[in-house]
């Protein structure tokens, strides 16, 4: 920022900041992190938020507090227990950023918390927003903490149009947020900024009880609706699944997703994918599903896992609900298949239980693993997503 923009700003940077801070200090949130934090705290917390609404991770925050208390009980944890922990808040990369990131410091730091924004960034999954969060929040530095709640806020106040995360719009968002964090306090500013996003400077605006309206250039503009202005989301595909839950009876198939796939770590019935379409055909795509396509979709998942000489020796019964799952990006509908062994062919199945396989994951079949399982283990032993929890539900008629 050079001087003359500066001497420009200067007076609507302090009336933001000062204002902002006046309308904290009586309507902050009291949240758990917030109490005088530490960046342990502050770090779990933050990835918890990442797209996800506090609400929702209020519950989960406690429960990961009791059960990995600091660094050392987080690092010294199996991933599969990290996993289990996180089961159903989504977007698991971020658990398995804060495993790896708990080794990190345990084994690079110390386990000592690095301070300084270099030293945070170097973290697994930390990058700009989180290492200013930690470093505002937990140890006091007067640097900004840039997540999609300031992006609004600042494009908003300042009229800064065009793509907030790239280019010109980008630089001049990060010069302002600097520019207020180093008028001090910036740990109560940055908080401030995050709960007016979260509420009077939402998607829907309510800009009579803002405490920045009197000089808000959307406000003034009437550009509340414009700004900020958003870059391309990626078009949502439908996608139509077969999933098999092969079973003895009291034992079952159970296979693990490999790091890089989506839900990477968790442990499903076996998938594989028959069809993909636009959103809006999806649910007449898998009404008109094939029985050929089906059929070769479910040999190719016998194949895979070394079953195929047994498949006329299995009973195949296709439950009569499909379920529904919505990802970000992704809107899956699966079919659940419960295959019986032939009691014939038991002794062709693995005498130890819980023996973890290797496998080679490939694009159409993204496993790192599999074992056979007590089917009472599902979601106990073995952590599962939400959409595991909905099929093994429909399977065995039992509510999670």
């Amino acid at each position: 920022m050079d001087r003359r923009d500066i001497q420009n700003d200067d007076e609507n940077c302090r009336y933001f900041w000062s204002n902002l801070g006046d309308w904290f200090a009586v309507c902050k949130r009291d949240l758990p992190w917030r109490n005088a934090p530490s960046p342990y705290e502050v770090w779990v917390s933050e990835l918890m938020l990442q797209q996800t609404q506090v609400s929702t991770v209020l519950p989960y925050y406690e429960r990961w507090m009791k059960r990995f208390p600091d660094i050392h009980a987080l690092a010294s944890s199996d991933i599969d227990d990290v996993l289990g922990a996180w089961a159903g808040l989504g977007y698991y990369r971020r658990a398995r950023y804060l495993h790896a990131g708990a080794q990190y410091i345990a084994s690079q730091c110390g386990g000592v918390f690095p301070s300084t924004i270099e030293a945070l960034r170097k973290i697994p999954g930390v990058g700009d927003y989180t290492s200013g969060a930690i470093a505002s929040f937990a140890f006091g530095q007067n640097v900004p903490a840039i997540d999609g709640n300031a992006e609004r806020v600042f494009s908003r106040f300042f009229g800064i149009e065009g793509d907030m995360t790239r280019g010109a719009s980008r630089k001049r968002l990060v010069e302002l947020a600097d520019y207020v964090a180093k008028l001090g306090d910036a740990a109560n500013i940055n908080q401030a900024v995050m709960d007016l996003g979260a509420s009077l400077c939402s998607r829907v605006a309510q800009c009579n009880l803002c405490p920045l309206a009197d000089r808000c250039h959307a406000q003034i503009y009437g550009k509340t609706e414009s700004l900020p202005q958003k870059s391309k989301r990626i078009e949502k595909t439908g996608e139509y699944y077969i999933a098999l839950m092969l079973t003895d009876g009291d034992n079952c198939l159970m296979a693990r997703r490999s790091s890089g796939a989506l839900l990477g770590g968790l442990w499903q019935f076996p998938m594989v994918r028959v069809a993909r379409t636009k959103v809006s055909d999806i649910r007449a795509c898998a009404e008109s599903a094939r029985d050929t396509n089906i059929h070769l979709a479910r040999h190719r998942l016998f194949e895979y896992f070394g079953y195929i000489s047994m498949i006329d020796d299995i009973n195949i019964e296709s439950l009569p609900q499909n379920v529904e799952h919505i990802f970000t990006h992704i809107h899956m509908i699966v079919r659940l298949d419960r295959a019986y062994i032939s009691p014939a062919k038991h002794d062709a199945l693995p005498s130890a239980l819980d023996t973890v396989v290797p496998t080679t994951p490939t694009q159409e079949f993204p496993y790192d693993a599999y074992t056979w399982t007590s089917c009472a283990n599902i979601g106990k032993k073995y952590a599962i997503s939400s959409l595991m929890k909905k099929l093994h539900g429909m399977a065995t008629k039992r509510p999670y």
